[in-house]
C-alpha cells in the first residue's frame, strides 16, 4: 500500500524488518515507520553530488555519496556524507555520527530544509550544508545546542567555516 506525499514522493508504512527484507537495492529512506521514496534525482543533481564528494575527498575527508546513515530508528540516504574513522567499510549503513551531511536541493526541498534539518539536529550532526541548484548558493550550518545556526552563504567561491576545503559553487553545479 502506498500514499502520495509532497513533490511526488511516496510514503509506504512498514516495519523495520519489512524494510530490511526489501534488500540493498531499495531507493528510499526509513522514517517514522515508513519507507519514504523521494522522486528520482536529476542528472544535474547527481553531477553536483559527485563533484562535492570528489571535492571533499580531494581535501582528505572520507566522503561518500548516497550511503545510508542510521542514527536510531530512522535511516536516511544523504546526498553526500563525511564519515569518521570509525566507519565499517563492509557495512550497508553508517551508524556513527557523520562529521558533515550535504543535501542538494531538488523538487523535495522541504524535506532537506525542514524535516531533515530538524532530524539531523536531533541526532547531533555537527555540520549540515544545503546546496541550492537554482539559487546557485551553498548554505552552511553548524549545530549549536539542539538546532542549526547558519554559518555561511556562499554564492561564488568560499571556504565554509570549520572546513579546509574551498567550494566554488559554479564549478560544482552544471549551468
Amino acid at each position: 500500500m502506498s500514499a502520495e506525499t509532497h513533490a511526488g514522493a511516496r510514503d509506504v508504512p512498514m516495519s523495520w524488518d519489512e524494510y530490511l527484507a526489501l534488500g540493498e537495492g531499495v531507493r528510499g529512506e526509513y522514517v517514522d515507520g515508513k519507507l519514504h521514496v523521494p522522486p528520482q534525482p536529476t542528472f544535474r543533481h547527481q553531477v553536483a553530488c559527485t563533484r562535492l564528494t570528489s571535492l571533499l575527498a580531494g581535501a582528505g575527508h572520507l566522503a561518500v555519496a548516497d550511503w545510508a546513515w542510521k542514527p536510531g530508528p530512522h535511516e536516511w540516504h544523504p546526498d553526500v556524507m563525511v564519515v569518521g574513522e570509525d566507519v565499517d567499510v563492509s557495512a550497508n549503513r553508517y551508524t556513527g555520527r557523520p562529521r558533515l551531511i550535504v543535501e542538494v536541493l531538488s523538487s523535495n526541498a522541504t524535506d532537506d530544509t525542514i524535516r531533515k534539518m530538524h532530524q539531523y539536529a536531533l541526532h547531533g550532526l555537527p555540520h549540515y550544508w544545503i546546496l541550492g541548484q537554482y539559487e546557485r548558493t551553498l548554505w552552511t550550518y553548524e549545530l549549536t545546542g539542539s538546532t542549526f545556526r547558519q554559518t555561511a552563504e556562499i554564492t561564488g567561491r568560499g571556504t565554509p567555516p570549520g572546513w579546509d576545503v574551498e567550494v566554488a559553487v559554479d564549478e560544482v553545479l552544471l549551468r
